[in-house]
């Protein structure tokens, strides 16, 4: 299913990439420190991914100023000074400390005015408070942790307006004075004055030491005036505009005063720096610009926009809108609110819920646009089969997008609202090829285009399953639980206050994500229940996130905020690529088992072994089970059990023992070459059975197992599974003192080594004296006893033969006397009365020792 997923997304983002014709210019635009270019700083526990590209987290961006090396953007109400670098880096400086006072009427801070900011090399100065009681606070740019610092500026007396050409702060006063001050606020040159430009109330900007001011003449005329104070100068006086703000680059950038009364107040008029003729007048009105070069900022409707004048093709001048720097956005650049997301390993897929749009982003290019797909709604929630993409909206309507034929196409809509009362559904999700949906109270599946009550639920919020899961994962207001397609609830994985929580994630292991506004909490997938392994606060120096939705990528988390960008964060998700199944445990001839089925009306389900997927179910059934007792490590509670060739975990309190029945001992041959197992399919634990073989003798059925199809039978002395189908009755059985009939056998006797700790090893000796290693086999490995020496065994171990010590070996389960009866006759057989006279004697004197 997520590999359908996956060629759906990257099919759509390809559809949607090809028929984008607009191409915006600009760099890759990332975020973070001021060395670093990646949106996360040490000790950020997330990164910004989209936008990467102007991109300011100001929902009031108030004023704005720049240089040659740095914009700024002020946000009074956050009290927060927003910055790009030259290498178009972003951050941003708390500046509360200098914005707010206590208010003495209650316990919220009072708000400061603030008279202009402005950026002066590698500082930004703020100018707080009213003319002429201005307070001057400087921040150092090049320094990441920077606290505002006020400075002293004296010069002129009762300053009433400042200004900057980038390299220097000028600061005027009613009368006419002009001081210039570099980044350190240390004087350039004090008191400039000109007695021809010394009216009262003007508006200032400088460059380089030449200074133009707008202001009236003694008949409130506008006037433009222009003093170099380097040569002490006038370069030029003319009649001009009413102006409340201007600056200087290429051209002189004014704004029109709202004291001129005209039509066009406070729009932007450009004029020639050497004439001061009006080359163009705007179209647009800013609540606050600033200007640099062939650059102008503006803000207007919560976002700057940055512009370029320039001579345009027809031989006007005009300055054309190149950038938009905001948090949200409807341009090919911004989000507004990104309200869930589809992850592929080339773009995410994003519901754009206040742009009304789909937004395909390009994952190996963040710095491109987006491609938007409009809607004629609000996109709330997402979901993709192979060919089809579903989107749910605001309203609980679905629409239905094809991209079986190459392009996007609307296929259709349901549940929506003029078709009746439709279901509130919260979520949705493409599961085993069929599209379902929760409500808060209730699992819906897609058949007949309608959507058709599967279960009920309390408190249901998002729906989701991992990359080729076979089930389904609920998050409710109090629970997470799992349900099958058919909407067979499965026991509870985890119980908790998840009221809260805005979304849910699982990885291909089955470990879960649960996703809040602020944190992401992971559980460990243990099959029944889940274990906390992390909680992450969503924290960063550089900006805010309310999450709102999330999905896997690799390792990483992704997720979507209402600042309007997508989030990412590690949190060592599995992938397909990175997953180790559990190594499986291997039964061996001392492996025990019994046989088990299911309770009556238990609801249960069976995890294979060789995957280990938590979610991976397998819906349980009537059959009857081989459970192998203490074998491997399960969690408390499961067992592994063979239901037919394969291996899984099954809960012990949904099965009752089922009880072979017993054969009367017949005897069997083989009709055919074949295998006879300790445990069936397992090849480690077998043993070869030759056609015509004889001497087997019946147990036991198998309890129904696997359909019938094993004998259980004693074969050399030991008890193997066989299937039916290679034996037949042996009609004429050997009689019992026949020495071929394998009851007549002697019978090997074995032991285990025993080491001095668990996994230790003992040695295999060349003779007792212990001349030579012939090798070392790991603490609980079985031997054969040969013969017993004083303190020695003479043992044999896959094809080695020699002496281990008998402290060194113990035999389980037989008394002395056991032990005795078996190696004589082994000895009597093998090396007649004599040596059988001497092991007796060298073992009851080591029982009498040992006594």
């Amino acid at each position: 299913m997520y590999s359908k997923f996956h060629k759906s997304i990257n099919l759509i983002f390809v559809i949607l990439l090809a028929t984008l014709v607009v191409s915006l210019a600009g760099a890759v635009f990332s975020f973070g420190g001021r060395a670093s270019s990646a949106y996360a700083a040490e000790g950020d526990s997330f990164e910004v991914v989209y936008p990467t590209a102007n991109y300011f987290q100001s929902q009031t961006p108030t004023l704005v100023a720049a240089n040659a090396n740095y914009l700024l953007v002020l946000d009074v109400p956050e009290n927060r000074l927003y910055v790009r670098d030259k290498d178009l880096s972003t951050f941003f400086y708390d500046i509360s400390s200098i914005l707010t006072s206590a208010d003495a009427g209650g316990d919220a801070p009072a708000q400061k005015p603030v008279g202009g900011i402005y950026a002066v090399g590698s500082h930004a100065f703020i100018a707080v408070g009213i003319a002429p009681e201005f307070e001057i606070y400087s921040l150092d740019l090049s320094s990441g942790d920077a606290q505002a610092v006020q400075k002293e500026i004296a010069s002129p007396n009762h300053i009433d307006c400042f200004a900057s050409d980038g390299e220097k702060l000028y600061a005027k006063n009613a009368a006419g004075y002009v001081t210039s001050y570099d980044e350190n606020a240390q004087i350039v040159k004090q008191d400039i004055y000109n007695y021809e430009v010394t009216p009262g109330q003007a508006s200032i900007a400088g460059d380089d030491g030449v200074i133009y001011l707008f202001t009236t003449d003694n008949k409130n005329t506008a006037k433009l005036y222009v003093y170099d104070s380097n040569s002490d100068s006038v370069l030029l006086k003319r009649d001009s505009r009413f102006v409340q703000s201007a600056y200087i680059g290429d051209v002189i950038y004014a704004q029109i005063s709202p004291s001129e009364d005209i039509e066009n107040h406070s729009k932007i008029i450009c004029l020639d720096k050497q004439t001061g003729e009006e080359l163009y007048t705007s179209n647009f009105m800013p609540e606050s610009f600033c200007a640099y070069g062939d650059k102008l900022y503006s803000i207007n409707n919560g976002s700057v926009t940055g512009y370029r004048f320039k001579l345009a093709a027809d031989g006007e001048y005009a300055l054309e809108p190149e950038e938009t720097i905001s948090m949200a956005g409807s341009d090919f650049k911004h989000l507004n609110f990104p309200a869930d997301l589809l992850a592929s390993k080339d773009a995410l897929l994003i519901a754009d819920k206040e742009n009304m749009r789909l937004a395909a982003v390009d994952m190996s290019d963040a710095s491109a646009p987006i491609t938007p797909y409009p809607l004629d709604g609000s996109p709330v929630r997402l979901t993709a089969s192979e060919d089809r993409i579903y989107v749910l909206f605001e309203n609980y309507g679905v629409s239905v997008f094809d991209v079986s034929d190459g392009a996007l196409t609307a296929a259709g809509t349901f549940n929506a609202p003029q078709d009746g009362d439709p279901i509130q559904i919260v979520d949705m999700l493409c599961f085993d090829g069929d599209l379902y949906a929760i409500s808060s109270d209730a699992l819906y599946m897609f058949i007949a285009n309608t959507f058709m009550h599967v279960a009920d639920l309390t408190g249901a919020k998002r729906l989701v399953t991992a990359k080729n899961g076979a089930s389904m994962y609920v998050l409710t207001e109090n629970e997470i639980i799992m349900m099958g397609d058919n909407g067979s609830r499965l026991p509870s994985k985890l119980l908790g206050d998840f009221a809260d929580a805005t979304d849910i994630a699982a990885d291909f292991a089955g470990n879960l994500f649960v996703l809040y506004e602020n944190k992401v909490i992971g559980y460990k997938n243990r099959v029944r229940s889940l274990e906390q392994l992390f909680e992450i606060e969503l924290t960063s120096a550089y900006c805010k996130a309310t999450a709102t939705s999330c999905a896997l990528l690799g390792d990483s988390l992704y997720f979507g905020a209402r600042e309007c960008f997508v989030g990412k964060l590690g949190v060592d998700a599995v992938d397909s690529d990175g997953y180790t199944p559990p190594a499986l445990p291997i039964p061996d001839d001392d492996t025990q088992y019994h046989f088990a089925k299911l309770n009556d009306g238990a609801n249960s389900y069976f995890i294979p072994a060789a995957d280990g997927r938590a979610d991976r179910m397998i819906s349980a059934n009537s059959d009857v089970l081989l459970i192998l007792d203490s074998f491997g490590s399960p969690e408390e509670g499961l067992s592994y059990a063979m239901d037919g060739d394969a291996l899984y975990l099954v809960p012990d309190e949904d099965l009752e023992v089922v009880t072979p029945t017993s054969l009367e001992n017949k005897a069997y041959l083989a009709k055919e070459d074949g295998t006879a197992y300790t445990i069936p399919y397992f090849d480690q634990a077998r043993a070869e059975i030759l056609e015509g073989a004889r001497g087997i003798r019946a147990i036991s059925d198998c309890a129904g197992y696997d359909n019938n199809a094993w004998l259980i039978v004693s074969y050399k002395g030991k008890t193997y599974f066989v299937e039916h189908s290679m034996l037949e009755e042996d009609l004429s059985p050997p009689p019992p003192d026949d020495p071929d009939d394998p009851q007549n056998e002697v019978k090997a006797v074995f032991g285990r080594a025993k080491a001095g700790r668990v996994g230790g090893t003992v040695n295999i000796y060349s003779d007792s004296a212990e001349s030579e290693v012939l090798a070392s086999i790991v603490d609980g490995k079985k031997v054969e006893i040969l013969q017993t020496l004083d303190d020695y065994y003479q043992v044999k171990y896959g094809e080695v033969v020699g002496f281990m010590r008998a402290s060194e070996v113990k035999i389980g389960g037989l008394t002395t006397v056991q032990i005795v009866a078996i190696v004589v006759s082994a000895a009597v057989l093998v090396a007649g009365t004599g040596i059988f006279i001497s092991i007796y004697s060298i073992k009851k004197k080591k029982d009498a020792e040992e006594k």
